[in-house]
């Protein structure tokens, strides 16, 4: 196995864990500190749109300097994030946290998936790629199963928040060293608009865009749909939400093996179909059915996601990888940005389970798109 992609995979899978343990539950805390649906709605639109004005400017970044450089400011900035939620719960200045914790992730994102990218072998990409992504929901189930651990053994927020700072600090230093060096480059704009203004990948961005609406969705509604409608304790939300995980890896791992049989266009289309359903059925009020949709969802997603970098290695140059890959991103944040200002106060006011079902119907309607347009997805 290569080498530099285990160390990419790994400390990707902590970052990452990180990073999403704690997303799930902001809409709980949130709550529990006494925000409305619209300011907790309005806390992530300012989290997303920092990350548009961020997507761009970092991903060209990438191509021009060491991407590990840009990992380590970031991890650095999350660092500083956290440690100011620990110190305040005035709505303003949660609101100048989110934009910071926006464009701190979104640098790490581009940079992250920049050097994966740069560092992935072409002739093993397939195998490489299961190694990155299942190393990423792995932990990611881990952590959120340990987080509702910790939240429900009464653990301040406070404390949590000053502990994840600090991590992100040693993560910061310690990526500087071990992460691998990338090949730099430098292109005028117009080589980017040459990549992108193609009806392939326009398409392609289509589709993304309509997948990401349920980002913002889940950063508004999911944790409160089980605190409040399911009824979950926290230890309960964090196994509910850690177990339905922890099959995108075992998933990754196998469509790695098998994409050369079962054909990319149909590992999206079912990736869209299983997310889509899984959704909306995870809405119904029987704790072990949503479950089971909710764990259907995310295999759905673990599909959509291996197709969505293997498309991206297919139909990009990787020299402008970053770039490239800064578009997916800001097409990305857009609809999770529109979905978290429109489903917040919708979630509040008619029960957490509209805003979940009806972002399985955008997923669907990718699906429709896809099938209109299925020679582009035909990625060998």
């Amino acid at each position: 196995m290569n080498r530099p992609i285990i160390i990419i995979s790994v400390f990707n899978g902590i970052v990452r864990m990180l990073k999403t343990s704690l997303f799930f539950f902001w809409g709980i805390y949130f709550a529990s500190i006494g925000m409305s649906g619209l300011e907790i709605g309005t806390f992530f639109s300012v989290n997303s749109f920092a990350s548009i004005l961020t997507i761009l400017p970092s991903g060209l970044s990438n191509d021009r300097f060491n991407s590990k450089t840009l990992i380590s400011i970031s991890l650095v900035l999350a660092a500083v994030f956290y440690f100011g939620m620990a110190s305040t719960t005035s709505f303003p200045l949660l609101l100048v946290l989110s934009a910071l914790i926006g464009v701190s992730l979104k640098i790490y994102d581009s940079s992250s998936d920049s050097l994966f990218y740069r560092t992935a072998e072409a002739a093993n990409f397939n195998k490489h790629l299961g190694t990155f992504q299942s190393f990423n929901y792995l932990t990611i189930s881990l952590g959120i199963m340990l987080t509702g651990y910790i939240i429900g053994a009464n653990v301040d927020y406070e404390n949590i928040f000053i502990g994840v700072a600090v991590i992100f600090l040693i993560l910061a230093i310690l990526g500087f060293f071990i992460l691998p060096k990338n090949d730099t480059t430098k292109f005028e704009i117009i080589h980017y608009k040459k990549d992108i203004f193609k009806k392939d990948v326009l398409v392609f961005l289509l589709v993304i865009g309509l997948f990401a609406i349920h980002f913002g969705v889940e950063g508004t509604s999911y944790g409160l749909f089980l605190k409040e409608t399911l009824h979950l304790s926290s230890l309960q939300t964090g196994l509910y939400m850690g177990l339905a995980i922890l099959p995108m890896a075992i998933s990754s791992l196998i469509i790695s093996k098998k994409l050369k049989n079962w054909k990319a266009k149909n590992v999206l289309l079912f990736g869209l179909i299983l997310s889509g359903f899984g959704h909306i059925l995870m809405t119904i009020k029987i704790v072990e059915i949503s479950f089971l949709f909710r764990t259907i969802h995310e295999i759905g997603d673990s599909a959509f996601f291996f197709f969505l970098y293997y498309g991206v290695s297919k139909i990009f140059n990787m020299k402008r990888i970053g770039g490239n890959t800064g578009m997916i991103n800001f097409i990305s944040a857009i609809g999770g940005a529109i979905s978290s200002a429109f489903f917040g106060p919708i979630g509040e006011k008619f029960g957490y389970d509209i805003p979940i079902a009806v972002s399985g119907i955008t997923s669907l309607l990718a699906v429709i798109v896809v099938l209109s347009f299925i020679k582009y997805f035909d990625h060998k």
